[in-house]
């Protein structure tokens, strides 16, 4: 079941807003050149225009900021994170604590 998170606001700092902006639009230009850094990117890319791309990776940016901030935890790329899921005995999941 999809769940609808919404857009980003005009609520909150605006210069913060830009710069994630900004930075997903340096990441949607990578994309369009064809890295494969970042599938994600990609795949929106075939189905939206590239600015609205970035509102959304910047949103997703935001997001993933705001769950640093209130976990503590350190950022992980998302093949380490899928690689840690099956965490070894001792450490936790994302949302539940540091990991050991």
């Amino acid at each position: 079941m999809a769940v609808s998170l919404g857009s980003i606001t005009k609520a909150g700092n605006p210069c913060l807003r830009e710069l994630l902006v900004v930075g997903a639009m340096a990441v949607v230009r990578r994309a369009k050149k064809g890295s494969t850094k970042r599938p994600w990117v990609a795949q929106l890319l075939a189905r939206k225009k590239p600015k609205v791309a970035a509102v959304a990776l910047a949103n997703k940016n935001a997001r993933i900021i705001r769950a640093m901030l209130a976990t503590g935890e350190p950022y992980r790329e998302p093949e380490l994170a899928a690689a840690l899921e099956i965490a070894p005995q001792g450490a936790t999941r994302v949302g539940e604590g540091r990991l050991n």
